[in-house]
């Protein structure tokens, strides 16, 4: 039921399905779970997080994709997992999430943002890019994974490109 459209205009009641269903995981993964009521065009959504229970130093935040599969993990890191709503709006979620965060003196020290992951094809052609990159260095099919991060990230892209090579 997770596919599907997910406006909160014309789906409200999917998208409140969808928000019940990751409160639920996340409640399973033994995450200490906040509901943060995000207001756009007369429509509530909410941004859903979920920590590990006892963080509290700088936390890292990760996309909630993969909250089941580190649900086991000790981390050395606090993490913050996350499910931003309205992100086809302009990423309406994710900037109220950092513009309370701000406004709450909160920092973190990295985000991994995990995008248009689940979608695959090996056909020529598949895979557009924005103009400002060169397409020659990258393949032309939708058939990989790409880690982008800016300069300030580089660490961080290195060791994540890194690590899903192991």
């Amino acid at each position: 039921f997770l596919v599907g459209e997910r406006n909160p205009f014309t789906e409200p009641d999917h998208l409140e399905k969808i928000r019940l269903y990751i409160t639920k995981q996340f409640e399973s993964f033994n995450l200490s779970v906040n509901q943060e009521a995000v207001d756009f065009e007369n429509s509530r959504s909410f941004n859903i997080t979920g920590k590990p229970t006892g963080t509290q130093s700088t936390p890292f935040v990760l996309a909630a994709h993969i909250a089941r599969c580190l649900a086991d993990h000790t981390f050395h890191t606090p993490i913050i997992f996350s499910a931003f709503t309205l992100e086809e709006y302009g990423f309406i979620g994710s900037r109220y999430f950092i513009e309370k965060a701000v406004t709450r003196n909160e920092t973190f020290s990295s985000m991994i943002s995990l995008e248009m992951l689940g979608y695959k094809t090996n056909a020529p052609q598949s895979q557009t890019y924005p103009p400002y990159v060169d397409t020659e260095k990258y393949p032309d099919s939708g058939d990989f994974i790409a880690v982008v991060g800016n300069q300030l990230s580089g660490q961080l892209t290195q060791s994540l490109t890194e690590g899903m090579k192991q």
